[in-house]
């Protein structure tokens, strides 16, 4: 019994890894395409490939939950869809480690949320690994030479949405399947990204800077192979995720999840970035440690 529950464990482990590099390779590939295409066709097409894959598969085989929630299951979408907007935005401005790393504070929002909206008590762990992730964030952002910049700011948003995302998840569990749940997801991705062009370039609201979220239509062979790469590289790392959490213990899946942050700075790396420096690692240390230590006791407390 005990050898099955630690083979079954190992395999979560490396679902997990698996998830996490082909995530990092996603990362890289909008990066690659964020040098001639904006954020908003990126995104469009990245879940246009995801529906294509998940809505046969919800025809061929019903979810049969009760369902009942269409609200929260919207505002699930429509928080997915702004995390990964900011996120895709933030890998074309900064370097694609520094960007993974900031989204990856979603824990410490999640505890924030917590703590004012639920009204959870925090323990001493959890205030501590709080203080930890914002010296990274510190870290990372220098803000005594200016690099308080919208790519930052953009990661940043990310990671609060994918907090709302998560906990909106929680609630929806009991209701519509997780095929459901990432239809609803990719169907936002879809749909907002047309509304945010209206609103740039049709309404008072849009000017010059928001324009540039939007650039052209993929052209040429090379950036369709990449289109084409970003959408298949998130539905396989989404997948292998599921299977994680489905076989390893939530903390010990989570914790494996932070080695998306080396393999986005090497993938970075190979993208042009350049080699985070002394200051640099020690921020992605930080936030690491920080989100490992949230995750670890809020499981222990429940």
């Amino acid at each position: 019994m005990n050898e099955n529950f630690q083979s079954t464990e190992k395999a979560g482990i490396i679902y997990m890894l698996l998830a996490s590099a082909f995530f990092s390779t996603m990362g890289y590939y909008v990066k690659i395409l964020g040098q001639t295409l904006g954020t908003g066709e990126i995104v469009f097409f990245r879940n246009l490939i995801g529906l294509l894959i998940i809505v046969p598969s919800l025809i061929a085989r019903p979810s049969g939950t009760k369902g009942g929630k269409p609200f929260m299951l919207a505002m699930r979408g429509v928080f997915g869809f702004l995390a990964l907007f900011f996120y895709f935005y933030s890998i074309s401005v900064l370097p694609l480690g520094t960007a993974a790393t900031l989204t990856k504070i979603d824990p410490i929002f999640t505890a924030i949320l917590a703590f004012f909206l639920l009204k959870e008590k925090q323990g001493i762990l959890i205030w501590g690994g709080l203080i930890t992730g914002f010296l990274g964030v510190v870290m990372l952002m220098r803000p005594e030479t200016g690099g308080i910049n919208a790519g930052s700011l953009s990661a940043l948003l990310s990671g609060l949405f994918a907090a709302a995302a998560y906990t909106t998840v929680r609630n929806l569990r009991e209701y519509y399947s997780p095929r459901a749940v990432v239809a609803s997801f990719a169907a936002a991705g879809v749909i907002g990204p047309p509304i945010v062009y209206a609103a740039i370039y049709y309404t008072p609201l849009g000017n010059e800077a928001l324009r540039g979220l939007f650039h052209r239509l993929p052209s040429g062979a090379y950036e369709w192979y990449c289109i084409i790469m970003v959408g298949l590289l998130a539905t396989v790392s989404q997948y292998f995720l599921t299977k994680a959490y489905s076989l390893a213990r939530a903390s010990i899946a989570a914790s494996v999840s932070y080695s998306g942050l080396f393999f986005a700075t090497l993938a970075g790396i190979m993208a042009g970035d350049k080699i985070p420096d002394f200051i640099g690692i020690c921020g992605i240390l930080f936030i690491a440690l920080s989100g490992m230590t949230v995750h670890f006791s809020q499981k222990r407390r429940n």
